[in-house]
């Protein structure tokens, strides 16, 4: 149902002002030209280790861009802190009340990301956010230990949504390799889906293959009607 642009690390720390623009910009063309009746959602990375104010800063000017290229979709994710995210996400409502926002955060199989907060408390202070649409996870864990991650989150009100890595990387030669079977990925991210989970989809190591293996899998659940709030995103009948 949807793609998100290559722009994770697209931020003016990192390329400065003029590439920064020019990748955003290219990535949402390259993403929308690709989509087709697919949703496009523009994927906004963490800013590297600066202070709240800066931070702000910076996503507030790629969201800009965005929102002038037409994005209403947004992707926030491998968040390992809330921080200003929420302010970002109130940003965004404002310019754009149709904006549908995606916050997504990092964590490590024990439950903690790499700045030693506890994922689900983060989970659920997004969540508290009212410009926030859904909360998730995403990357360093693989699809196996979601489904503990999952567990561990008790009731959560808004949609959830889950993008594990295809496993664990290993690096032969130089070369970074995933090793999860697209089938078995597919079947342990169904078990998140079975506990609850709205909207699933893949991180690092992820290919073709394991997304069609998943959606083929989302086929054979019983059709859930989606929230009427969520409609836009959520897999309609």
């Amino acid at each position: 149902n949807a793609i998100k642009t290559n722009t994770f690390g697209a931020n003016r720390l990192t390329m400065g002002e003029e590439p920064c623009g020019k990748v955003i910009e290219a990535g949402w063309n390259i993403a929308k030209e690709a989509a087709g009746d697919a949703f496009v959602f523009a994927d906004l990375g963490p800013v590297p280790m600066t202070d709240a104010k800066r931070a702000l800063e910076e996503y507030r000017f790629s969201v800009d861009i965005f929102l002038e290229l037409g994005a209403t979709n947004f992707l926030f994710e491998t968040l390992s802190s809330f921080s200003c995210i929420g302010e970002v996400a109130r940003y965004i409502r404002e310019k754009q009340p149709e904006a549908y926002i995606i916050t997504s955060f990092a964590s490590q199989p024990d439950g903690f990301t790499r700045s030693g907060q506890l994922a689900t408390h983060l989970i659920h202070q997004a969540e508290a956010n009212p410009a926030v649409d859904a909360v998730g996870l995403n990357c360093v864990s693989g699809a196996r230990h979601m489904i503990s991650l999952v567990e561990q989150l008790g009731t959560v009100e808004k949609p959830l949504s889950v993008m594990p890595n295809a496993g664990y990387p290993h690096v032969e030669e130089g070369r970074t390799y995933y090793d999860s079977d697209p089938a078995y990925y597919a079947q342990q991210v169904e078990a998140c889906i079975r506990q609850g989970v709205r909207i699933v989809g893949g991180c690092c190591g992820t290919t073709p293959e394991h997304i069609k293996a998943l959606s083929d899998a989302v086929r054979e659940l019983p059709i859930r009607k989606p929230l009427e709030r969520h409609r836009r995103i959520l897999a309609s009948e």
